[in-house]
């Protein structure tokens, strides 16, 4: 992703259009919201992320740092 987080919400977006519970593409589009500090589309994928896997790890640890961005 290295700098480029527009594209790559972009082409992460589109890839879930194509397959809506391909995880992956939450994971990383939810990275790249949260390098914006668009904490409320970053947790909103996490949260879709940790719905369809409850033990993703990557998830949880974003989980704990957007906690801390909402107080």
């Amino acid at each position: 992703m290295r700098g480029d987080y527009d594209r790559a919400i972009s082409d992460f977006t589109q890839t879930i259009r194509l397959d809506p519970k391909y995880v992956n593409s939450y994971d990383m589009r939810d990275i790249a919201y949260a390098f914006k500090g668009n904490y409320t589309q970053a947790r909103a994928d996490v949260n879709k992320v940790l719905q369809l896997d409850p033990k993703n790890k990557d998830a949880k640890d974003l989980d704990a740092f957007l906690k801390q961005k909402e107080y």
